[in-house]
């Protein structure tokens, strides 16, 4: 079963008047008179329903009788045709009661709730309101005041999908495309002046071939009568593998009535693997003779067809760094964080590494190398180079010259030092 929350709010206020407990009124002929004022902001003169939809109404109720346990409301649809009635119980309680749907206890909002099944047809109805205190030491009931509100029930008629344009079932999303423009034509006979001024909203979901629900995006319109325009690039395809999918479009409008699905079948979706390049690190490392804290920096630029930033498809950079044979694996940032890091500046596609050494490193060779891993699985192409550490001339003087490989990535690389 639905439940919608119409907040066809009713806000019933009293002139309220500070006083103290004892101030407060404690029989029926001496409680203040109540006034119900509408909240214009939130309710509607048109309301909805279909087959088995819970609707819940909320009044506000300010008054100064205690104790609130002898009030109770009392409230009906009444239809001016045929005198039916709808009635429909409100509670302040908590959902203590059966059939109750409060939430707050003794907060003076009363929420009452009635099936869209419980009206027989479409036509004018009379909203019905009264407030009702009860005596304590008899059954008499005294009337605070009552409200009526002229209302429209209209069944709610469900959004239609007429066109999908500017993708087609087999269709290709290419790896690294720019931007495509999707326009959604969708229509509700309840979006005019005559309806129930609906809306709606529109969701694409991504399916794989397996019918495995990947993403869900949704997307709004400037007005009802536009159609819905979705722009995406290659980063919709960030950690999607290579192959087809399937996406289905649809529309729900104001009161969760959705529209039949429009499905594009067999849409290939490319996710090709990142690309290294400007593999930057250090020709020699100069070790001090005398007890002094240093660093040198290794980088390497990474392309990713479907976004090259971490918040995008890169999931990792990895370098390796090979010592007396054994393989030890650092992390390569593009935070901006100079300090840790090293790296120069945050979001360029530029990774980076900072290594620190002292009077205390042997003279050695120490091979490197650096890949790419995108969220999809994809590996790029292995860069590879040499750390060489020397020891510092006896004239003082420190030399740090920087090796580039400049290797594409897409091709093999053999070590530059042999």
């Amino acid at each position: 079963m639905k439940k919608i929350v119409i907040f066809l709010i009713i806000a019933i206020s009293a002139l309220f008047v500070s006083c103290t407990e004892d101030e407060y009124s404690s029989e029926p002929q001496q409680a203040m008179k109540a006034e119900f004022e509408l909240d214009q902001s939130t309710i509607t003169d048109k309301i909805a329903f279909n087959s088995d939809r819970e609707m819940v109404f909320t009044l506000k109720l300010i008054h100064n009788y205690l104790p609130s346990d002898s009030i109770f409301l009392k409230a009906e649809f009444i239809n001016t045709d045929d005198n039916d009635i709808v009635k429909i119980d409100f509670f302040d309680d908590g959902g203590v009661a059966a059939g109750s749907s409060d939430l707050v206890a003794k907060n003076n909002l009363w929420t009452g709730v009635v099936n869209s099944a419980d009206f027989n047809y479409e036509g004018s109805y009379i909203f019905s309101a009264e407030a009702i205190v009860k005596s304590f030491d008899s059954d008499q009931e005294i009337s605070l005041d009552s409200f009526t509100r002229d209302l429209t029930v209209k069944e709610n008629s469900r959004p239609v999908i007429v066109s999908v344009e500017g993708l087609e079932a087999d269709g290709t999303l290419e790896s690294g495309f720019d931007q495509k423009n999707i326009l959604v034509d969708v229509v509700d006979d309840d979006n005019d002046e005559n309806g129930l001024n609906d809306s709606q909203q529109l969701y694409m979901e991504l399916y794989d071939v397996d019918n495995v629900l990947l993403k869900t995006d949704t997307y709004d319109r400037e007005n009802n009568f536009d159609e819905f325009k979705i722009k995406i690039d290659s980063t919709y395809a960030v950690g999607l593998t290579t192959e087809l999918y399937k996406l289905r479009f649809y529309a729900e409008d104001t009161y969760s009535e959705t529209s039949e699905i429009k499905e594009l079948e067999d849409i290939l979706i490319e996710n090709k693997k990142p690309v290294l390049s400007q593999f930057v690190y250090p020709e020699e490392v100069v070790i001090p003779q005398e007890e002094q804290a240093l660093s040198f920096v290794v980088s390497v630029n990474v392309n990713d067809p479907q976004g090259s930033l971490s918040s995008q498809d890169i999931a990792e950079v990895k370098l390796t760094m090979t010592i007396n044979d054994t393989d030890f694996y650092f992390e390569m940032l593009d935070d901006g964080d100079m300090n840790n890091s090293g790296d120069f500046s945050i979001d360029d596609a530029v990774y980076s590494k900072a290594f620190k050494y002292d009077n205390t490193n042997s003279e050695s060779e120490y091979p490197i190398s650096v890949v790419a891993v995108d969220r999809a699985g994809n590996e790029s192409e292995i860069l590879a180079g040499k750390l060489i550490f020397v020891k510092e001339s006896k004239s003082g003087i420190k030399i740090i010259k920087s090796k580039v490989n400049d290797a594409d990535s897409n091709t093999a690389f053999s070590n530059p030092f042999n």
